[in-house]
């Protein structure tokens, strides 16, 4: 009897080239791959008739993949060379291949990998997985005094002079500043904002004209887990502001200055300080 898998989200379809027919596997493949990055498919084949010497990928879709840098899990000494050629004959097989994603979010990739074994056979299965625009930061992050701007692309917090001693692909990616008022009212600001500027008008070294803009709106009956790249899509800031109050367990649309969207989750921690997770587009609309 011969098995192979591919993986995609929850199950997959398997196809035969020649008998003995080949049974389905369900393997999950929980992650979608994001839009410009890398990531790899899942697969496994096993028989327990002749062991198979190679595969080979057929692409459907946008995307490039990597023969010679596939991972072979199982059985832990197998290689596998740029043309598909196992360093020895395997009954089982569990691999790892690497891709890298150049389409858009929303498309779907989808590969078909041959499994030959010694005797000339080939098996086949196809394996799919979802490309997207988005990216998730779920390590909380703290909203405080001495770490007041956010950075949605390394999703961390930084000083207030990181505008100033940061290095630049940092420094030009702090697109919220948070700022607390009377009352300790926290609130989230748009770089350039007037409240911004009031919060550097001691030091010279703050530009506001060359600041990011940044947009805001209050985001009603979604939950954090719930946002993908329709949700980012279709978020309207229509009647978004510059600065907007931060309320436990608050959710915000963020309109970053180069027309990517982000969504801030924000949980009180304290009195003067907010946990914060992001979703972002990786690229604009």
């Amino acid at each position: 009897m011969l098995l192979v898998g591919g993986c995609e989200k929850d199950t997959f379809k398997a196809q035969t080239e020649f008998e003995p027919s080949v049974a389905s596997l369900q393997v999950v493949d929980p992650e979608p791959i994001v839009s410009g990055t890398n990531g790899s498919f899942p697969v496994i084949a096993s028989t327990n008739g002749a062991p198979f010497t190679k595969f080979s990928v057929d692409h459907t879709g946008d995307f490039q993949g990597f023969i010679g840098q596939t991972t072979v899990l199982v059985p832990d000494d197998l290689t596998v060379d740029e043309h598909g050629n196992f360093s020895r004959p395997a009954n089982t097989i569990v691999l790892q291949y690497p891709i890298t994603a150049s389409s858009k979010g929303g498309d779907i990739l989808a590969a078909k990998f041959n499994f030959t074994d010694v005797d000339g056979n080939t098996i086949s299965t196809e394996a799919r997985k979802k490309v997207v625009n988005f990216r998730t930061n779920n390590t909380q992050r703290y909203f405080y005094s001495t770490l007041p701007w956010y950075n949605f692309n390394t999703g961390t917090t930084y000083s207030k002079v990181s505008i100033f001693t940061a290095d630049e692909a940092i420094r030009n990616n702090l697109e919220i500043y948070w700022i607390l008022k009377t009352g300790q009212v926290n609130y989230m600001a748009s770089p350039d904002s007037e409240e911004t500027a009031d919060a550097f008008r001691t030091d010279a070294r703050y530009v506001r004209e060359e600041m990011h803009h940044t947009r805001f709106i209050k985001l009603e009956n979604i939950q954090f887990s719930e946002v993908d790249d329709d949700v980012l899509t279709n978020l309207d800031f229509t009647n978004s502001t510059d600065i907007i109050q931060l309320e436990n367990g608050g959710l915000y649309g963020v309109l970053l200055q180069d027309g990517r969207k982000a969504v801030v989750s924000a949980r009180q921690y304290s009195a003067t300080i907010f946990q914060l997770t992001s979703i972002y587009q990786v690229s604009a609309d």
